[in-house]
């Protein structure tokens, strides 16, 4: 078989409206207002500020009947697909999550309008919860396309699915058919573009090895957009906020190298006087798009708006301009 080349036998995946998933730790449901909308709106009611919904086009609701509504309308839906993560140990709702963009006759389905509670929030059953979708998605399907961090791809693939390195391909959109055979395409799972953060892509195992030798008791915490073997090798893995909160939650006195971004790190070490924390890299490495926000950009583009002119205007469609409204509203309504 040819890439391109119709295949025959192949079988539509089912559709996902009205399954249930079941774990160890949690079940997903098919979310039914009836059933679900008022735990779902307590779990939710516990985040006072309102920073779940940051990212997402819609929400926080103002009362128990609004939410409803707003569940109420995907109810009949087949796309997106949405279910209410029911915690075993709890016995109730305590997020939500979906599947969107689907389509049996290509095999393709994204995961997407994912909403943790904080009672959900940095727990196992969270974890459980997105292993199980894409556990479903896999089996059902044949290929996930993942963008656009090669790194990250290939660690949620291996780390937390379990797939082999072997299963992961990385596509060049320079090359032709990416750089890769026929066979490799087929034969692949997962199939990573070929992008990365050059930050987090710097950091290497030597480093975790001459930073262990230097400091005694030392904890290694990395971004998960840094290499697999890095990955492999550190104490603790998660987002920046992950990072964040795990530093500032630590115990005083505690010891961390932490592999990300150098000035969230400087930012971190001095927020936290009462822990070590150092940079992982013994090399200074800013990121180059971040470091260039400086105070002289800052003022050169107030003075330009107080003059009438917009410097460095940045168009997208207006569908996008919208949610990114919503989301930068959101952000900077932050405490």
């Amino acid at each position: 078989m040819k890439l391109g080349e119709i295949i025959d036998k192949f079988l539509e995946p089912p559709h996902p409206k009205g399954i249930s998933i079941d774990g160890n730790l949690v079940t997903l449901k098919p979310l039914v207002a009836n059933q679900f909308a008022e735990e779902l709106f307590l779990s939710n009611a516990i985040d006072k500020e309102g920073n779940n919904w940051t990212y997402l086009p819609y929400g926080p609701f103002e009362s128990q009947t609004e939410y409803a509504s707003w569940v109420e309308s995907f109810e009949e839906g087949d796309d997106p697909v949405f279910f209410a993560i029911v915690s075993k140990k709890l016995n109730k709702a305590i997020g939500i999550a979906s599947y969107l963009r689907i389509n049996p006759t290509i095999g393709s389905i994204e995961v997407g309008h994912i909403n943790y509670s904080p009672l959900l929030q940095k727990t196992t059953e969270a974890t459980e919860a997105m292993y199980l979708m894409m556990k479903w998605a896999f089996e059902k399907g044949e290929k996930v396309f993942f963008l656009p961090d090669q790194h990250l791809g290939r660690n949620t693939a291996v780390l937390k699915l379990g797939l082999k390195l072997s299963d992961c391909v990385i596509w060049n959109p320079w090359k032709s058919n990416g750089g890769l055979s026929d066979a490799e395409l087929i034969s692949a799972k997962v199939i990573l573009w070929r992008g990365h953060c050059s930050v987090h892509g710097r950091f290497s195992v030597e480093n975790i090895e001459q930073v262990r030798q230097r400091i005694t008791d030392v904890k290694v915490i990395v971004h998960p957009e840094c290499q697999y073997e890095v990955v492999s090798k550190a104490d603790v893995v998660g987002s920046t906020e992950m990072i964040i909160k795990t530093v500032t939650q630590s115990p005083a006195g505690s010891t961390w190298a932490v592999g990300t971004e150098l000035n969230l790190v400087k930012r971190l070490a001095a927020n936290n006087p009462d822990k070590s924390v150092v940079f992982l890299d013994k090399d200074v490495c800013y990121c180059s798009t971040m470091n260039r926000i400086d105070l002289p950009h800052l003022l050169w583009a107030m003075e330009s708006l107080v003059k009438g002119r917009v410097v460095n205007q940045i168009k997208v469609e207006a569908k996008t301009a919208n949610f990114a409204r919503i989301a930068l509203d959101r952000m900077l309504g932050l405490p």
